[in-house]
């Protein structure tokens, strides 16, 4: 592989210096160089030493971004480096030739999106390109652009070493207040949850307006965590339901609760804790039910060691939450997601193929006739191995299929920040439709 890439990068070096029709020319080159280091020194919050290294052109990624544009795939997909990781990319298309001013809007459009304390971009759009920019290790670029039809430009950025890493911030900053929606913040005493909201106002509903609704805009959705050597999705997503409805009760607190609780207490072995199989598709609503009656512990008092199960060490005068009115939908995209929209995330079951603990972005689809095959209809919804919290939908557009946005435990560093967008489409959705969501009812 190593001596593919030295072989690559050398073929790179000798056809640089062709330029596709209407490239950048040099004096371009150097303003895109120069605004993008400003976008980078402009970041907020600041970045420790207030600078950051320098952008440079570099006429390797020229020769790779310049070699992909003009094969006129980048609508489609990334060049060979890019999806190897070697380098991060972004492609952006015009109808017409693009100059240095567009390309720059293109790159700096959402960051006003991006929220550093979260590494994560608001209203669901796609922030790589900026983070690329302001990925403090990264130090060299280079940009082209190329018509590929009338009225087709394409424009492709190459940065090197590779930035906007899942999880990880850009750069390390100076002290400052957070802006996060998503980390965690304590809430005190014990919830009661069968009580009403206090007060459901515009905070915890304009997200949610409309066929459209991603509740980690409203600041109820707590960051996603990682099970490490437990695949305990069931009770990760059962404590997320809890944890999403004190945020609704309590505005500004995002409480962690103790998934070891449900793992040492509730689940009938250790095995059946931790196993990714079918036998633990019923556990998460269960699960849900014992901690409406006997309520949960706070991490902090519970803490999480996974597969390192031990005795049960719940104390009935030390909680966190509890009561609530639990309710199952009926299978079916439209049950879970109007479920979803009027009362908050909910628990689904998944079927999760190899291929998903490589996701890393993008909507993911299921071959579901591959994976039901030749199993009996009745028993489809058997196949399930792997709960998620469902944060948010998006309905089919002329782009896709619609797709459901789901919270994972497999850290911050997997999928999209810990997140994942899986195709809605009946035939492509890793059967979450053929289950029905598991809800905490507390309006």
């Amino acid at each position: 592989m190593r001596l593919i890439l030295v072989l690559l990068v050398v073929v790179m070096m000798f056809i640089y210096q062709v330029q596709g029709q209407g490239d950048w020319s040099t004096d371009e080159q150097a303003s895109i160089q120069q605004q993008l280091n400003s976008l980078r020194n402009g970041v907020n919050p600041r970045p420790i030493g207030n600078s950051m290294n320098n952008l440079v052109w570099s006429p390797t990624l020229y020769g790779n971004a310049n070699t992909f544009a003009q094969t006129c795939q980048a609508f489609t997909q990334n060049s060979y480096l890019a999806s190897i990781g070697y380098l991060s990319e972004n492609v952006f298309l015009y109808s017409t030739q693009p100059s240095v001013g567009s390309l720059i809007d293109s790159i700096s459009a959402v960051n006003s999106k991006y929220i550093y304390d979260d590494t994560f971009c608001r209203q669901d759009n796609d922030c790589s390109s900026y983070i690329n920019v302001i990925t403090n290790q990264t130090t060299q670029f280079a940009c082209s652009k190329f018509l590929c039809s009338e009225n087709r430009w394409v424009a492709v950025c190459d940065y090197y070493p590779p930035g906007a890493q899942s999880g990880i911030p850009p750069y390390t900053s100076q002290s400052h207040q957070s802006n996060s929606i998503l980390g965690f913040s304590p809430s005190d005493g014990n919830i009661d949850l069968t009580k009403g909201l206090k007060r459901r106002d515009d905070l915890h509903t304009a997200s949610v307006d409309g066929h459209n609704f991603d509740w980690r805009e409203s600041g109820v959705v707590v960051q996603p965590e990682d099970s490490v050597n437990c695949a305990a999705g069931w009770a990760f997503t059962a404590q997320g339901i809890f944890e999403s409805r004190v945020a609704m009760r309590n505005e500004g607190s995002r409480p962690s609760y103790s998934k070891q609780q449900l793992i040492d207490c509730f689940a009938p072995s250790a095995q059946s804790a931790c196993s990714m199989n079918s036998t633990t598709g019923n556990l998460l609503n269960y699960a849900v039910y014992y901690l409406q009656q006997n309520g949960t512990m706070r991490t902090e008092d519970y803490p999480y060691v996974g597969a390192a199960r031990g005795p049960c060490r719940y104390n009935a005068s030390n909680l966190g939450a509890h009561g609530g009115d639990v309710e199952v939908s009926n299978p079916g995209r439209d049950g879970i997601v109007d479920m979803c929209r009027s009362q908050g995330p909910v628990g689904i079951g998944m079927y999760v193929p190899l291929e998903f603990f490589d996701y890393s972005s993008g909507i993911f689809t299921c071959n579901n006739s591959l994976i039901i095959g030749n199993t009996d209809q009745s028993l489809v919804p058997q196949l399930i191995n792997h709960n998620v919290l469902l944060v948010g939908y998006t309905q089919a557009s002329d782009n896709n299929n619609g797709y459901y946005i789901i919270k994972n435990n497999w850290s911050r560093n997997w999928g999209e920040n810990g997140f994942a967008r899986i195709s809605a489409l009946d035939s492509e959705d890793c059967l979450i439709s053929r289950n029905g969501a598991v809800s905490l009812q507390i309006s």
